[in-house]
């Protein structure tokens, strides 16, 4: 991460000590501590623009950041088995509007290829092609642990876009891009083809409405509160973890300050949360 941030210890240079500066050849020696210090000096006396702080800390928080914090999870891959024809498989790629879906034997554990909807345009054009795997692209593998910066210089170095996520037994947990990757520096990337899902909605009646999928670190922004839980990167996987069951509708988990309720399950999925701050207590007035 403090590579990534390296070009912007010389858009800081009038505020650093020279020292600082003079040493950054040697990127171990500046600490993320004295970066994120500068850049907060840098937004006080007005050489950042609005905008360009969180840009930055969130470069530096990108190489602490590991993949299992990005990806798409195994219940949300759209794949394909081996034996998909290739008409359903055009039929797919509309439906879903995806560029890249993979293609598994028997299982999504066994992920054996992943095609593009290049290939597969190529492959019904070709009166010879008889199988989506002989289209398919060979599967890039990436354990969840992973740095996200690791992970982009791989991609970088092997011309991948996409990469599938094993979990320590090897089974398949997701799936990852480079627009993933991208994201967590700039933020949300949206094509004409994206649906707009909200995550959050605030209630009339006070407190909020969101997704199982929200990340705990949204969640801290949404409701103002602190959320020190690194088992967990999803409000609806804190729920699942401390039930250790998929909770039914209408079951409660108070934590963080916040009353956490169960509004609705889909399949083996908690799909939204209803979330109230927990009102402070008042102390006996008898005391």
């Amino acid at each position: 991460a403090l590579l990534l941030a390296k070009p912007f210890l010389l858009v800081l240079s009038p505020i650093f000590p020279s020292s600082v500066v003079e040493r950054q050849e040697d990127e171990d020696q500046v600490t993320e501590d004295e970066i994120e210090a500068f850049i907060n000096v840098g937004t006080q006396e007005g050489i950042l623009e609005p905008g360009e702080e969180d840009l930055i800390l969130r470069v530096i928080d990108f190489g602490d950041s590991l993949v299992k914090s990005v990806v798409t999870p195994r219940i949300d891959m759209v794949c394909a088995p081996v034996e998909t024809g290739l008409d359903e498989m055009a039929e797919l790629f509309l439906s879903s509007k995806h560029s890249r879906i993979p293609v598994f034997r028997e299982t999504v554990d066994q992920i054996v290829g992943v095609l593009h909807i290049r290939d597969l345009l190529r492959g019904l054009r070709d009166p010879d092609s008889r199988s989506i795997l002989e289209l398919a692209m060979e599967p890039y593998f990436v354990p969840e642990t992973k740095p996200l910066d690791e992970l982009l210089k791989e991609f970088q170095a092997q011309r991948q876009q996409l990469a599938i996520v094993v979990d320590e037994y090897g089974g398949t947990a997701g799936m990852v891009t480079v627009e993933d990757l991208l994201e967590e520096i700039v933020g949300e990337i949206e094509d004409e083809h994206d649906e707009v899902v909200r995550l959050s909605e605030d209630l009339a009646q006070g407190g909020w409405r969101v997704d199982g999928r929200l990340p705990l670190e949204s969640l801290e922004v949404l409701c103002d509160v602190d959320v020190e839980e690194e088992r967990y990167e999803t409000v609806g996987g804190l729920i699942f973890g401390h039930f250790g069951y998929v909770p039914k509708p209408g079951e409660e988990l108070s934590a963080f300050g916040l009353n956490l309720k169960v509004e609705t399950v889909e399949e083996r999925r908690i799909k939204t949360v209803l979330v109230s701050l927990v009102p402070e207590q008042v102390g006996d007035e008898s005391d």
